[in-house]
């Protein structure tokens, strides 16, 4: 039986997120124990997550702590805030209301600026993981809310294009990519993008009845991307990705549709087009 590190990771966060600190002892002794009730061996555990994924999962995790932390502040100050307001209100002390609404919008403000930290991928500008969990998703059973189409997207190579030439060229090969899933799909679908990976996107739309007409936009897509290069120094690096497509009901399960979309998007890897 394949293992889904995808699904394993999923499942590390949810656990992580509730401790006060993440290490990286913490994380692995979670992460084995998640991986061993998936049916992985105990000896290839090791071997399904990398140093670089061990951080960037740590990381994530240690920003939602924060973030936890400093929303708890701003909700007591909230909580004082509306106290005052209610004492104001009976004194009728318009001064003393107008600094509290004032404090009121910073809150606000504040608001705005956590939901981006949380939900928002800083390289991209894309929706992240967390996103898709909280706002596509059931939160009960990780089911979708809604019917439509998604699109997992792979940027091939990528790991090597990092070791090659550099994360800087990673990086640049990322944003122009996201750049162009808005400009190519964003133009004729109404869309939602995130950033599910280091290198694996998914793009949602509601618009079902449109599957054939997503296919041969993905394919175009494909095409115009080949003729992209990006140059360093002297090099000019040409940047391939697959895709496959899933289409799902509201309470479909998101690791079964996406699990369909990879087998897709593995059988694109070999040739140019995608069928249902």
């Amino acid at each position: 039986m394949a293992i889904d590190v995808k699904i394993i990771s999923n499942e590390v966060i949810k656990v992580l997120s509730g401790l006060d600190v993440v290490t990286t002892k913490i994380f692995n002794s979670v992460f084995e124990n998640v991986a061993l009730k998936y049916g992985a061996k105990k000896e290839s555990i090791l071997k399904m997550v990398d140093e670089e994924s061990e951080k960037s999962l740590i990381a994530h995790v240690n920003k939602l702590l924060e973030i936890e932390s400093k929303t708890e502040i701003k909700l007591s100050e909230l909580s004082k805030n509306t106290e005052s307001a209610i004492n104001a209100i009976m004194k009728k002390d318009l001064k003393e209301l107008d600094l509290i609404h004032k404090q009121l919008i910073k809150i606000k403000d504040y608001k705005n600026d956590i939901e981006k930290a949380l939900y928002v991928d800083e390289l991209t500008g894309f929706y992240n993981k967390k996103y898709i969990f909280d706002k596509i998703l059931s939160k009960e059973n990780g089911s979708f809310k809604n019917a439509g189409l998604v699109v997992l997207i792979d940027i091939n190579e990528l790991r090597h294009i990092n070791n090659e030439y550099g994360m800087d060229i990673g990086d640049k090969v990322l944003v122009l990519f996201s750049y162009m899933i808005e400009k190519t799909i964003g133009d004729k679908f109404k869309i939602t993008t995130a950033r599910f990976g280091g290198d694996d996107f998914l793009v949602f739309t509601n618009e079902s009845s449109k599957y054939k007409d997503l296919i041969e936009l993905m394919n175009t897509f494909k095409r115009t991307f080949l003729s992209k290069k990006i140059k360093y120094k002297d090099y000019e690096i040409k940047v391939t990705f697959s895709y496959g497509i899933g289409e799902y009901f509201k309470g479909d399960q998101f690791s079964t549709i996406i699990s369909n979309a990879n087998k897709s998007l593995q059988k694109n890897k070999k040739t140019q087009v995608v069928g249902r």
